[in-house]
């Protein structure tokens, strides 16, 4: 088997692994948009996925933990919430600014 006219080997860190783990888990995208996105090949993104996801859900309780582990969990829990939190206040805003616009149908509902 040949591999002239392969592109070679990406490697990958372990943190950067987790981060697309994450972002997949958030992100409100596909997994194959997101793959086009970023040029990771999906089943990478898929792999990661269930390694730092699927499996962190599953597998060990919050007791067998390392604390490093319980330190980047509570890390990216508050990344979460900040994004979250954010994106309510967006949603509120653009609430209130639709509600104060006159009604375009003529119906006052």
């Amino acid at each position: 088997m040949s591999t002239s006219g392969t592109a070679p080997r990406r490697s990958y860190t372990e943190s950067f692994k987790k981060e697309m783990a994450e972002l997949v888990e958030t992100s409100r995208k596909s997994i194959s948009q997101l793959s086009r996105e970023t040029s990771i090949a999906e089943n990478n993104l898929r792999k990661w996925h269930k390694r730092y996801i699927v499996e962190r859900k599953v597998a060990p309780s919050k007791s067998e933990m390392s604390t490093k582990e319980l330190e980047e969990e509570v890390r990216w829990l508050r990344r979460t919430l900040s994004e979250r939190t954010q994106e309510v206040e967006l949603l509120k805003k653009a609430k209130a600014h639709f509600a104060r616009l006159p009604d375009r149908h003529g119906t006052n509902s």
